[in-house]
């Protein structure tokens, strides 16, 4: 939903690896469908549920669960 999403060239940018390509040891590229632009506010859960699995990857105990607060 968001608006400089939907512009020209961006979605072929980020969905053909431009922005992977671009910003140096980008980890993934998460497409949220049906957010805006304000996307911490209005899908919260999801961001930081994706945010933990990417803190979980440099656990150096893989037993070790880490918290959720």
């Amino acid at each position: 939903g968001d608006l400089a999403y939907h512009h020209p060239g961006v979605k072929g940018y980020i969905h053909k690896g431009g922005l992977k390509r671009d910003v140096p040891m980008l980890d993934e590229v998460v497409v949220i469908k049906g957010a805006g632009h304000f996307i911490q506010q209005e899908r919260a859960q999801e961001i930081s549920e994706h945010i933990y699995e990417y803190i979980k990857k440099f656990s150096t105990d893989p037993t070790r669960e880490l918290s959720k607060l």
